[in-house]
């Protein structure tokens, strides 16, 4: 495991996607715990200015542009900063037929290729000073992907096994990679989802499986709670999965899926989506 200081020396984070849902939260959370925090959005008036804050130009489509906001806000915090927190990402809906290949490439690029190159743009300062944390947040559709969302289910897939394949790499280091795993959030992230063409999603079957989705966001934890997970993380300082969310989803449902036949785990989530 890799060791990380004290609270009290990190005072640096860098948090994509911060303008709204978890993102946001994250900042206030991180804020709230001495940090100095630098966060993106591609439209930087939707970030609120307070203390401690640093809004960022940052959309990961352009990863030239990815790379030039990076470094210039790098330079900004002192040449390093103590927390890189991956989060920024979008769904797209629908079933694989109907989604072009340009729609689905391009959230593997964003989601996954732009988020890598973040992290590797840290890590070198990190490992220099040995400290630093990379926290690249990925979802449980790891674990129980989402119908329909096939595209942010590789990418999250993706993400989770480079994130852990670091973790072995970086022991010894004093820098943590994290892989955060969120279940369902109470946030706009269903409002903004990109969905297939009217006509193309599957008719009826598809409809039941957005309106089991959209219900699963209502119900579901607040971001606050999220964030103060990824704070206690960071806290420990210990590279890994962190699993965040509902009791059932965060912890009852791996504990159950690792119990089960790859069978009826496939089963109970089609029972859970309705996709009959």
């Amino acid at each position: 495991m890799s060791s990380f200081p004290p609270a009290t020396l990190i005072r640096r984070a860098f948090v994509t996607g911060a303008s709204g849902g978890i993102g946001a939260a994250f900042v206030d959370a991180l804020l709230g715990d001495g940090y100095e925090v630098w966060g993106t959005a591609r439209d930087p008036a939707r970030l609120p200015a307070r203390p401690g804050f640093h809004a960022v130009a940052l959309d990961l489509a352009d990863g030239a542009g990815t790379k030039r906001a990076f470094l210039a806000a790098q330079v900004e915090a002192g040449g390093a900063f103590d927390v890189l927190v991956n989060n920024a990402g979008y769904g797209v809906f629908g079933p694989v037929e109907t989604q072009p290949f340009s729609v689905w490439s391009a959230q593997i690029d964003a989601m996954f290729t732009q988020t890598v190159r973040l992290a590797l743009l840290a890590l070198p300062e990190m490992r220099s000073r040995g400290r630093g944390a990379i926290v690249n947040v990925t979802s449980l559709a790891v674990e129980f992907p989402i119908p329909g969302m096939s595209g942010y289910n590789a990418s999250k897939a993706g993400l989770s096994a480079w994130t852990l394949s670091l973790a072995y790499e970086l022991e010894g280091s004093g820098v943590a990679a994290i892989d955060f795993r969120p279940g369902d959030v109470r946030t706009p992230f269903n409002t903004a989802v990109v969905q297939a063409p009217e006509g193309s999603r599957g008719g009826e079957r598809w409809g039941r499986v957005w309106r089991r989705f959209e219900a699963m966001h209502d119900v579901a934890p607040v971001p606050e709670l999220i964030a103060a997970d990824l704070v206690r993380a960071l806290r420990r300082g210990r590279s890994g999965v962190v699993r965040s969310g509902s009791f059932f989803q965060a912890r009852l449902a791996p504990l159950l899926a690792r119990l089960g036949s790859a069978r009826l785990n496939q089963a109970v989530q089609a029972r859970y989506f309705d996709l009959r």
